[in-house]
């Protein structure tokens, strides 16, 4: 399921029904920690054939019909039940979140060349760069943490919709109940949650929203 999250607070926190100065508070925090993200780093370009080209700056990518995003999520794979066997699923859990924590560029280029195949997106997906490019902090309802610990795979040249398709690639590859979105073509901020993987609205997701 895809969540749009309407006011990007640090805690999670709902807009408080105090006086006019509580209220700009919170939206200025709001606003404080959209900016928390480091963009313009060193990416790797996607070729047609899906090969990955050496490293290049993101000024020297230049700029596309569509920004893209960064999509972000949590090194720890904590709640997910991957086998009924207690011990079966802490080893299975282990051996996932070092998966993740092994995240390469050639994983990436698997996981795009699949999305690609399936969204027919391939032509959408410029160049990727993966690093720690949160700086701020984020806690969902479901008491998800994102933050400067979580992993981030910066993705240029795709609008809206194929980077929702590719959230969910991402998110059902590495077995993770939560991932943060934030769409670079609007500024827009979401959850891609576990409960109905698959059945996820993606006509909500457009380029004018």
């Amino acid at each position: 399921m895809i969540r749009k999250i309407k006011y990007f607070h640090p805690n999670g926190k709902k807009v408080p029904n105090g006086v006019y100065f509580q209220r700009g508070g919170y939206f200025f925090e709001c606003r404080k920690n959209a900016q928390k993200f480091i963009v313009d780093n060193n990416h790797y370009l996607i070729n047609s054939d899906y090969s990955i080209s050496e490293a290049i700056h993101g000024e020297q990518y230049g700029q596309w019909k569509y920004k893209g995003g960064m999509i972000v999520f949590s090194p720890d794979v904590n709640s997910i039940v991957l086998n009924k066997d207690k011990l079966n699923n802490w080893i299975s859990k282990k051996i996932t979140t070092l998966k993740i924590r092994l995240f390469t560029k050639s994983i990436v280029q698997i996981i795009f060349k699949s999305c690609s195949q399936i969204h027919d997106s391939a032509e959408k997906i410029g160049s990727f760069s993966i690093g720690y490019f949160f700086q701020g902090n984020y806690i969902s309802d479901k008491n998800k943490i994102f933050d400067e610990k979580s992993i981030c795979l910066e993705i240029l040249g795709i609008p809206p919709k194929p980077l929702m398709q590719l959230a969910e690639d991402i998110h059902k590859y590495f077995l993770i109940e939560t991932v943060l979105v934030k769409d670079f073509n609007k500024d827009n901020f979401y959850l891609v949650e576990n409960n109905r993987i698959g059945n996820s609205d993606l006509n909500s997701v457009n380029e004018k929203n």
